[in-house]
């Protein structure tokens, strides 16, 4: 058994459009103390729907459990965004349907392994940009 296939995804939900996620954009980069001034030069607002939502109608976010896909940046407790209506191209993170199970992967795993032809695996959608609570 390969190193990552031990990612799983729990908990999945899609995006409540109703609830503001915008926060100002500013000028600067953070430095080690907070700059109110910053604040108030704010240029626009920074959305992380911006950043990983391409499709609102097709994109889900899920939990990930265990660490075995950290060497590609995603840890466990993080929060993925997965699209559904994305292509899958070489080098993305697949979300995969094993067996009914949910499993993080290099869709270029994926793409390689002749023992997902054996099982029961749908390619459920691209992860688009993942989130981290410290």
């Amino acid at each position: 058994m390969d190193e990552y296939t031990q990612a799983t995804v729990k908990h999945m939900g899609q995006l409540d459009s109703a609830h503001d996620t915008s926060m100002p954009d500013t000028d600067s980069t953070p430095s080690k103390g907070f700059h109110a001034s910053s604040v108030r030069h704010a240029q626009q607002s920074l959305d992380i729907q911006d950043i990983v939502v391409q499709n609102p109608s097709a994109t889900f976010f899920m939990k990930v459990e265990g660490d075995s896909m950290e060497p590609l940046g995603i840890f466990s407790n993080d929060i993925i965004a997965v699209d559904r209506s994305k292509e899958p191209r070489e080098g993305c993170i697949v979300v995969l349907s094993i067996n009914g199970e949910m499993l993080v992967r290099p869709f270029d795993m994926y793409k390689n392994d002749t023992n997902t032809a054996e099982e029961d695996c749908v390619l459920w959608g691209v992860v688009t940009g993942s989130v981290r609570q410290f």
